[in-house]
């Protein structure tokens, strides 16, 4: 079935880049200290949105890797992340500084024990909120899936100007890097009722390509990827 607000479906799309980071066996590796004495209260968007994306409660060592194109994006994930993660390090390759990449891992407990209270408590970022609507599926065998582009003229548009930054570093990073983002919504069913989810109505608004990709058999959405 095909909704008023898709476009179509679509058989091909293009793939992510992989930008050549240079020679892996010249890997620096440099441990990060960030802020940490006040950065805790509250958690920045990004921090909300990155821990729901990380499912702790389900990978308690899951882990991060951003490319860092420049030092803009550096200073933002330094500021914006750094401050919330006990292990936190810039991988170099080649003996170049930019391109790079930051890995974290593990939040500090604090952080943990607030992101918890806040998603208990409903307090979470609207858009975290919808992106991940449930912990993530078990079921990890393959399934005959579709795609469907966004018509991003008939949904109507999620205004919210706070979460204005993270979409930019969201760009800056792992758009300008992949040419394309591609982000793993959780909970997310192929019905109607999806076009009033506020984070399907966000990121669409920003993009020109939104394109769903859907279990055939399951109506289960597995990844938005955003160009």
């Amino acid at each position: 079935m095909r909704y008023d607000w898709n476009k179509q479906e679509v058989t091909e799309f293009p793939g992510a880049r992989h930008p050549d980071l240079g020679d892996p066996d010249q890997r620096r590796t440099v441990e990060l200290a960030g802020d940490r004495s006040n950065r805790l209260e509250p958690l920045t968007l990004t921090a909300q949105y990155m821990l729901a994306s990380m499912q702790l409660e389900c990978e308690p060592d899951a882990e991060l890797i951003l490319p860092v194109p420049d030092f803009e994006v550096y200073e933002s994930i330094m500021r914006l992340l750094v401050p919330y993660f006990t292990e936190t390090q810039a991988i170099h390759f080649g003996g170049k500084e930019w391109p790079c990449e930051i890995r974290l891992c593990h939040p500090r407990t604090s952080v943990t024990k607030q992101f918890q209270q806040m998603k208990q408590s409903g307090t979470l970022n609207p858009i975290v909120q919808a992106m991940f609507r449930q912990k993530p599926d078990s079921d990890a065998e393959w399934r005959e899936v579709r795609h469907f582009e966004i018509n991003r003229a008939v949904l109507e548009t999620f205004d919210h100007s706070e979460f204005e930054e993270t979409l930019d570093l969201f760009k800056k990073s792992l758009l300008k890097t992949w040419g394309q983002l591609v982000l793993n919504p959780q909970g997310w069913l192929y019905t109607d009722e999806l076009r009033h989810n506020p984070a399907l109505r966000f990121f669409s608004a920003h993009f020109e390509h939104s394109i769903l990709t859907v279990q055939r058999e399951t109506g289960k959405i597995t990844f938005l990827t955003l160009f």
